[in-house]
């Protein structure tokens, strides 16, 4: 009939992460169906992730093939946790705290959206993540050992700087450039200087900033900065500014409030 509507729910193959489009992108037919007017996708399409690179590969196979499917070592753990779902982006395996205790496992998860929109509730474990990451270590692990998943501990992180621009460049566009390039750098899936997340275990310090500031497009000199811990549940700065923030072994950095002033 005429007024007929298809409604698309996702896509099965290829794209990648970036195949994950949003709701009402899918708008187009690859070919004509007879009676159908239109059609689009209600919710957005999830579970694309990007192929895997062959230096990851080459990491794998020897992990692989030393220990097979059995969760042994902390990288076993770091690599049968990946494998549990391709909703996991990074995950870390930490001993335990006290003898006896339970081997604890970090996950990161994908989150679909820009660095610049990322929130701490962003990087919450779904409930059935949870469970599929538990029950596929459980199956993998040695008799006797157990096994506490969780989340790494977010530090916030907001960075305070002056800068100078080249003569003739706006500022607010240069202000815009510095903090997409902050909020890129300080964050647990796009940051660091590999731009895979920032590292665990990795301090951050004001001369790394300061680099990453001047070579934004229109910097003519950075004059200073300062860096804060943020408290992203509360939404406040923490003590006053410093030179070196230090970030502790279960704990990454998620960018918040950067304030940029452009002379």
């Amino acid at each position: 009939r005429d007024g007929a509507e298809i409604v698309l729910t996702g896509y099965r193959f290829g794209g990648g992460s970036v195949g994950n489009v949003g709701e009402q992108t899918l708008t187009v037919l690859r070919s004509t169906i007879p009676f159908v007017d239109r059609v689009s996708n209600l919710a957005p399409a999830g579970g694309g992730v990007d192929a895997e690179s062959i230096a990851d590969a080459k990491i794998r196979g020897p992990l692989t093939l030393r220990s097979g499917q059995r969760a042994v070592t902390p990288g076993d753990f770091v690599r049968l946790t990946r494998e549990a779902s391709t909703e996991v982006a990074r995950a870390r395996c930490l001993p335990p705290r006290q003898p006896g205790g339970p081997v604890r496992v970090l996950v990161v998860p994908h989150v679909r959206s820009t660095p610049d929109s990322h929130r701490l509730d962003d990087f919450a474990l779904p409930e059935p993540l949870l469970a599929t990451i538990r029950g596929h270590l459980d199956e993998r692990r040695l008799v006797g050992t157990a096994i506490e998943v969780g989340t790494p501990y977010y530090q916030g992180l907001s960075v305070a700087t002056l800068i100078r621009s080249l003569p003739g460049r706006p500022a607010a566009l240069v202000r815009q450039r510095v903090l997409d390039a902050l909020t890129r750098f300080v964050n647990p899936l796009t940051g660091g200087a590999e731009g895979e997340g920032w590292p665990f275990d990795a301090d951050i310090n004001a001369a790394t900033i300061a680099q990453l500031i001047e070579a934004a497009e229109g910097v003519e000199r950075v004059e200073e900065v300062l860096l804060f811990e943020y408290d992203l549940r509360t939404g406040r700065r923490l003590g006053s500014g410093r030179d070196v923030v230090r970030l502790d072994r279960d704990s990454l950095f998620l960018s918040a409030a950067h304030q940029v002033v452009v002379r």
